[in-house]
């Protein structure tokens, strides 16, 4: 059997635990994953005078000596720094179940973690709360770095993704209690999903469009979908709609509901701080996971080897997610174009984030079908300018580009090139500006869904 540590394997025994070597964390063989998503180290080794761990109900860590907790049957913890154990009680403010440490050694404040992050004490019962959680129910994992992006907004909230590959998925997610747990892109069958939510009052249920509506015609069931939460809402009252357009909504065609109808702030994630100084030589840089006509890609490299003839010293990459589908297409258009271009893989969030740091200096999301734009946040919060389409809206409207017209793609580069500097603070306060926005708006938006459970 194994567990993983961040998709990294740990080759393990049954019923024992197991310390990360990079990050500390222990893991149990219980475990699919463990409940924090730091660790990047490839290598790891057992961990064996710490006592197995069964029949866990909730998992918390010791940021002292990073070891992980676990409530067994609801009523004790398992072993944490040295020999201090947690035991489980009931706070009489919280009124939810909580930890309290029995016979210390840490000499430094202990916060207890749910699912990986922490939770809050309460001042009276000096107890730590399981913090509201929040089920990411998504395709795959990482699915557009959820976990991490809603956790940089800040949120009073513990996350939690689960995939579609799970078993029973819904019954695992409502046996979490959640207070909230959202469908992504309608991936969970819509039919159980509201079955779900109408044995379930006490948790609110949202099913979550990420698509313009002319990019779902690649899912059917989309619209499907839709219509049938949308006549669902008017007798099950605990179940929401969600799209991340700000300027659509079905609000003004369905009054009855259009409380539970609301604008989903995509949550961003951008670094700390950022460069302006442009990478030597300048990569001009396209990302496309799926559907690469419907998103332009063949303009945008027709623009980007426009660019390269004035500029020959431009190297360009293109990645797509379903390469092996697509590529041939690409390198046809190569070929026709020849101009060389380099074709990276299409990476996880991680891996993508350090590549926008290393590497890039422009970044193409030139698309007139995006309802939000990550490509584009992600660059421009490490300070990279970027070329796109008239969908992706936080961007300086001068930066927009006619998506049919290469020509003025490829000027758009070159423009960029010239006034990379200035073009790179800009990037940088265009994003800053955007992740307050949409980040107090996630916030505002779950205390909101929050409380109508409690109505």
């Amino acid at each position: 059997m194994t567990a993983t540590c961040d998709f990294h394997p740990l080759t393990t025994e049954p019923r024992s635990k197991y310390r990360c070597s990079y990050c500390g964390h222990v893991t149990p063989i219980a475990l699919a994953k463990p409940p924090h998503r730091r660790c990047e180290s490839p290598n790891a080794r057992s961990q064996s005078e710490t006592a197995p761990v069964r029949h866990a109900t909730h998992w918390l860590t010791c940021p002292h000596r990073g070891i992980v907790l676990a409530t067994i049957s609801g009523t004790t913890a398992g072993v944490g720094c040295g020999s201090t154990k947690w035991e489980v009680y009931q706070c009489n403010h919280f009124n939810e179940p909580v930890l309290k440490q029995a016979a210390p050694r840490c000499q430094e404040k202990i916060a207890a973690e749910v699912a990986g992050y922490k939770g809050r004490t309460c001042r009276e019962c000096k107890v730590v709360q399981l913090q509201r959680l929040i089920v990411h129910v998504t395709h795959r994992p990482d699915w557009q770095d959820v976990i991490q992006r809603s956790l940089a907004t800040g949120a009073d909230f513990a996350f939690r993704e689960m995939t579609l590959s799970e078993k029973d998925l819904l019954a695992r997610a409502v046996a979490a209690k959640p207070v909230i747990v959202v469908n992504h892109a309608f991936f969970e069958h819509t039919d159980e999903y509201l079955t779900t939510a109408k044995k379930h009052p006490e948790i609110q249920f949202l099913g979550l469009n990420h698509c313009s509506l002319n990019h779902a015609y690649r899912w059917p069931h989309y619209y499907t979908s839709i219509r049938k939460f949308l006549n669902a809402m008017e007798e099950i009252p605990n179940i929401w709609y969600g799209g991340p357009d700000m300027f659509s909504s079905f609000e003004r065609f369905r009054p009855a509901i259009a409380d539970r109808i609301v604008w989903w702030p995509n949550p961003v994630l951008i670094p700390p701080s950022a460069s302006t100084v442009r990478p030597d030589p300048p990569v001009v840089m396209l990302a496309c996971r799926d559907d690469w006509i419907m998103k332009g890609v063949p303009a945008q490299m027709v623009g980007m080897a426009l660019a390269k003839q004035k500029r020959p010293e431009i190297r360009l990459q293109v990645s797509l997610r379903f390469a092996g589908k697509t590529l041939p297409h690409m390198r046809a258009l190569e070929n026709a174009l020849r101009t060389e271009f380099e074709w990276p893989d299409f990476l996880r969030p991680n891996d993508w984030y350090r590549r926008l740091d290393r590497q890039a200096s422009i970044v193409m999301q030139a698309t007139d079908h995006e309802s939000f734009g990550y490509v584009a946040i992600d660059a421009m919060g490490y300070g990279r300018p970027v070329v796109c389409g008239p969908s992706v809206r936080f961007a300086p409207r001068e930066w927009v580009v006619d998506t049919e017209i290469p020509e003025g793609i490829g000027a758009m580069i070159l423009d960029h090139l010239d006034h990379y500097e200035d073009r790179s603070r800009i990037a940088r306060q265009f994003a800053e500006q955007t992740a307050e926005r949409q980040n107090t708006a996630y916030r505002e938006l779950l205390e909101r869904i929050a409380a109508h459970g409690k109505t």
